[in-house]
């Protein structure tokens, strides 16, 4: 009974109540926000490259509307990000260096074959190859994604994403 009760009395006063991601050593490429438990600065999630790296990867060949060959694209899994951040919404508004803005619904992560791209044909996406990070569905994979509106979720150069619950 002593055991149990210092076992739990341990276990109690190891867990950590609220977590925090480390601050980056690099520019930042990526700002999230919203409806998010795990920060590095005030209300919000800063990543830069190197932190990306870290996270759980994921490669989508496929062919795009912007290319005339399939393309190799390397970088997050959506999941990845959105854990890293205990991100608790069901919509991400992402936003990109020229001020465009989608809303990506967050089921489209379970539905779909996407990544948050950093990488292309091996190489590191600049912001002339639609980087740093591009939102890239596997149009390749289905024929529902063969339509404009996942043409437009296909987001690139984004520099913010806000996480958010709406209602059904």
């Amino acid at each position: 009974m002593l055991f149990r009760v210092f076992f739990l009395l341990t276990l109690f006063f190891s867990t950590p109540w609220t977590q925090a991601l480390p601050l980056p050593d690099h520019a930042p490429i990526l700002t999230v926000t919203g409806a998010i438990k795990i920060t590095n600065q005030p209300g919000k999630a800063v990543f830069d490259a190197a932190m990306l790296a870290r996270l759980e990867q994921k490669v989508v060949v496929t062919h795009n509307p912007w290319s005339t060959s399939a393309r190799r694209y390397r970088g997050v899994t959506p999941q990845a990000l959105l854990d890293a951040v205990g991100a608790d919404g069901n919509v991400l508004r992402i936003k990109a260096l020229n001020n465009y803005i989608t809303e990506v619904p967050v089921s489209d992560f379970r539905r779909f074959d996407v990544v948050f791209a950093t990488h292309v044909d091996g190489e590191i996406m600049s912001v002339r190859s639609k980087g740093p990070i591009m939102l890239v569905y596997n149009f390749d994979s289905s024929p529902t994604l063969q339509a404009e509106v996942y043409y437009g979720r296909s987001i690139w150069q984004i520099t913010s994403i806000e996480v958010i619950q709406r209602e059904p």
